[in-house]
């Protein structure tokens, strides 16, 4: 379920990304995407892989209360 999950995942973010920049614009509009809950860091990974395969620019913010979540 993990893999069929992180697919979709990032298939949703690419996708997306294609939708809100076009092409022209690639490379001065940089999309805003807050994770909330980022828990270890799934859908950062999902998202930096997806901003690389649609050649758009991205900037990540990640938010976690647990320090649980941190991989050390």
């Amino acid at each position: 379920m993990g893999l069929v999950l992180a697919k979709t995942e990032w298939e949703a973010i690419y996708r997306c990304l294609l939708d809100r920049v076009p092409e022209e614009e690639k490379d001065t509009n940089v999309q805003v995407v807050m994770v909330l809950g980022a828990g270890r860091g799934p859908l950062v990974h999902a998202t930096l892989r997806a901003s690389r395969q649609a050649a758009r620019r991205v900037r990540v913010y990640a938010v976690e209360k647990n320090p649980n979540a941190i991989v050390t």
